[in-house]
């Protein structure tokens, strides 16, 4: 088969009826949503990769060149900050799609095949030695995308990440979602939103949020820097460009004795919803973290939409909420086997800890 590789650095060069149709069907992909992205990320180069079979796009990706990158289940700080100085001399190239914990590949119905893959792949290898980094990074990948690229590239090292959450919504109230749950998870959330309700805390809706984000953005930034994370993944105007491109999405604010403590973004793609950005005081982290995610299935269900993307980290919560396992897999590629024989020893490691 012969393929021909497009290769733009911007969503605004691509025809948005045409990029739509390839995305069609995956959440938070469509143009709209890259051009947010654009309007909002901290000056990452990043690349939009198409591959054609004759006039018809068949597959994409989206990458992005980082000299700074967060490795959630890589816990020593030795190796953290090994991880990140490597960076800083050789920058990566990261496939995904940012803030939805989802990759950046996308295929058309039918060609999401070993010989597809591997020309997408060596697209998008072209793509990080253009934007001069040393590292392909395939990020998020589900079970369908990481057996098709042990398929399409078996050299390519991969390791298991942290799974992803994802919880349906089925309920038309609140009230029918809290008395679904099982026994002891229901009586686990009632008494929670009882003691908050008794201490004072107070949730919040904002449909509009532009002008609040000098309220919310500190508790942004607070908590990136308690994880030790490098960089944050967005500017300030991230609350006036989800009004701006992303219709639907509202934030939220936990507040008790006339402060906020607790913030979250929650942006909409049609009726699937991505709660991100969480900010907290973390003095009062153990009752405003959970009710920002109870915010976020109640306007859920009020607005009707039929699924949220919880991503990962605080499972003990999500479980309480019902959430499903998504597993998910990161594949590293580089051209040099020595690096390779590196990256497959660390990932060894990695599964060790």
């Amino acid at each position: 088969m012969v393929y021909r590789a497009d290769v733009r650095r911007s969503i605004n060069e691509i025809n948005a009826s045409e990029w739509d149709a390839l995305g069609r069907g995956r959440p938070f992909y469509r143009h709209v949503w890259f051009q947010f992205l654009e309007a909002v990320l901290p000056g990452e180069a990043c690349a939009y990769v198409r591959l054609f079979q004759g006039e018809t796009c068949v597959a994409a990706a989206v990458g992005f060149r980082r000299r700074a990158y967060y490795i959630p289940y890589l816990q020593h700080p030795l190796a953290k900050r090994a991880v990140q100085q490597l960076l800083r001399w050789f920058p990566l190239f990261s496939c995904e799609n940012p803030l939805t914990e989802t990759s950046g590949l996308a295929f058309l119905p039918g060609y999401a095949d070993a010989t597809t893959a591997q020309a997408l792949l060596g697209a998008l290898r072209g793509a990080a030695v253009a934007h001069g980094a040393s590292f392909l990074g395939l990020d998020y990948l589900d079970a369908d995308e990481s057996a098709l690229i042990r398929a399409a590239a078996p050299d390519d090292v991969i390791v298991e990440m942290m799974p992803d959450t994802y919880l349906p919504i089925e309920a038309g109230t609140w009230e029918a979602f809290v008395a679904a749950l099982p026994y002891r998870q229901r009586k686990d959330v009632r008494r929670e939103l009882r003691r908050a309700e008794e201490a004072g805390y107070r949730v919040e809706r904002w449909e509009r949020f532009a002008a609040r984000s000098g309220e919310l953005y500190p508790l942004v930034v607070n908590v990136h820097c308690q994880h030790g994370e490098p960089a944050l993944p967005v500017r300030q105007n991230v609350y006036a460009a989800a009004e701006r491109f992303l219709p639907g999405s509202v934030a939220l604010a936990v507040r008790r004795e006339g402060r906020i403590i607790a913030c979250g973004l929650i942006l909409r793609d049609g009726d699937l919803l991505l709660p991100t950005l969480a900010g907290l005081e973390y003095s009062e982290a153990a009752v405003a973290y959970p009710l920002l995610a109870y915010g976020a299935v109640r306007y859920a269900i009020e607005s009707g939409g039929r699924g949220i993307l919880f991503g990962t980290t605080s499972y003990e919560i999500k479980r309480r909420l019902g959430c499903q396992l998504q597993p998910r897999a990161y594949a590293f590629s580089t051209r040099s086997r020595l690096w390779n024989a590196v990256l497959r020893w660390v990932a060894s490691r990695a599964r060790s800890v």
